[in-house]
C-alpha cells in the first residue's frame, strides 16, 4: 500500500510544529492533504491542483486529520520547517506507483495527489516534477521490514508502492523563519 506523506523526525531533534486552524467551508480534504489558509473562507482549504500536482508552491502545511465538512471546526496542521524529514511513496503521475532506486537520493522531486489507490486522495512524492522536495534516502524502515539491509535491497531492488523515500522540503518553499512561504 502506498505511503502518504508522514513526518519522521527533525534533524535538529525538534518536535513537529503543529497548530490548529479553523476549517474552511464544506471542505472534503483527507489527512495528509496540503492545505493553505483561505481568507475568503476564514479557514484552511486544500491547495489547488492541476492533474494532481499542486498549482503553487505556497502552502500552509499538512492536514493531520480529515476535514469534517463543517466550517470553523479546528484542524491540526503540521507546519514543515527546515530540518524536518518526511517519508512517502514515489509516483509518476496521479495513479502510477514507482519503485525507488538508489539514484533517487539527492534528486529534486515534486508532490502529487493520488487519483486512485489506497489511501485515496493522499499526497506522495512525484518523480516527474522538480519543484518541492529533495530526496535524502530510501527509507531504511521499509527495507528492514523485509529482513534486508539497505545494501542488499539496492542489489535486489525496491517495490513500487511499498518502499518509500525520506525527503525534506526545499528551502524555496519555506520562508526565512523556517516555516512555509
Amino acid at each position: 500500500m502506498p505511503v502518504p506523506i508522514e513526518w519522521v523526525k527533525n534533524a535538529g531533534g525538534l518536535s513537529p510544529s503543529v497548530r490548529d486552524y479553523p476549517e474552511g467551508t464544506s471542505e472534503t480534504f483527507k489527512k495528509g492533504a496540503l492545505v493553505i489558509y483561505d481568507v475568503s473562507e476564514d479557514g484552511v482549504v486544500e491547495v489547488t491542483r492541476a492533474a494532481g500536482v499542486p498549482s503553487d508552491q505556497n502552502f500552509l502545511g499538512i492536514a493531520l486529520k480529515d476535514a469534517t465538512g463543517t466550517a470553523g471546526k479546528r484542524i491540526p496542521v503540521l507546519l514543515p520547517r527546515s530540518g524536518d524529514i518526511f517519508k512517502a511513496s514515489l509516483a509518476s503521475a496521479e495513479a502510477t506507483d514507482v519503485a525507488p532506486v538508489g539514484d533517487d537520493r539527492g534528486k529534486l522531486f515534486g508532490l502529487i495527489k493520488r487519483s486512485t489507490g489506497t489511501p485515496a486522495g493522499s499526497y506522495v512524492v512525484d518523480n516527474s516534477v522538480t519543484t518541492w522536495v529533495k530526496v535524502i534516502d530510501i527509507n531504511p524502515e521499509d527495507v528492514s521490514k523485509r529482513g534486508l539491509d539497505l545494501l542488499a535491497a539496492l542489489a535486489t531492488g525496491f517495490t513500487a508502492g511499498e518502499d518509500s523515500v525520506l525527503f525534506e522540503f526545499q528551502e524555496a518553499v519555506l520562508d526565512n523563519a523556517g516555516s512555509q512561504a
